[in-house]
């Protein structure tokens, strides 16, 4: 199953919103992009980029 969202994304560094971990390979320093959840577990998921933002 995958969901989309929008987040700010630091490199490979987690963005934690709520205790949960979504770690977004390839993102730049304060790039804003849209995501696609490809895998989640207990406590972390790890995301695609799908857009980035100007």
């Amino acid at each position: 199953m995958s969901s989309s969202s929008s987040v700010s994304a630091l490199l490979a560094f987690p963005v934690v919103e709520r205790g949960f971990v979504v770690i977004v390979a390839n993102a730049k320093p304060d790039e804003e992009v849209t995501i696609e959840i490809d895998t989640v577990q207990s406590n972390v998921a790890f995301a695609s980029i799908r857009e980035r933002r100007e």
